[in-house]
């Protein structure tokens, strides 16, 4: 079973599964699990990135872009719109998340989450409806 993410989304999802208020044993334990997973799932997107980065921003002495003191790639003014044409491109595209040995923590998360009482604002309900959505897609349902 797998789960398809826009790679864009997956940052803000982690954020958002990270800061949720969920309680109980079990939940926590499908939480920690999806972290791991997307954790190492942007990780691969940061360095895909970082690819794409090779391409427009200026390099070090061993061909890495070079990063600024605010976080920033150094990259030159006429090649900044191309390089974010590049990355939004990058990160429209799906990245699947294998979730066959989880898919009992994947099941408890999700219905963890379509139980969850507080109210959701902005980003947080953004992040919220895209990772119901996904679940869904991947075959999760309430009461399974």
């Amino acid at each position: 079973m797998q789960i398809k993410l826009k790679k864009g989304n997956i940052q803000q999802t982690i954020t958002f599964i990270r800061n949720i208020n969920l309680s109980g044993g079990k939940t926590n334990r499908a939480r920690f699990r999806a972290l791991k997973l997307l954790d190492k799932k942007a990780q691969e997107v940061n360095e895909e990135r970082m690819e794409i980065a090779k391409s427009y921003a200026k390099l070090d002495q061993s061909g890495e872009p070079i990063i600024l003191q605010n976080g920033n790639l150094d990259i030159e003014q006429e090649k900044l719109i191309p390089f974010s044409n590049a990355q939004n491109a990058m990160f429209e595209e799906d990245s699947a998340l294998t979730v066959d040995d989880y898919k009992d923590q994947f099941q408890t998360l999700y219905e963890a989450l379509l139980n969850y009482n507080d109210n959701l604002q902005g980003d947080n309900l953004i992040a919220y409806g895209t990772l119901i959505d996904v679940l869904e897609d991947a075959g999760f349902r309430e009461g399974e």
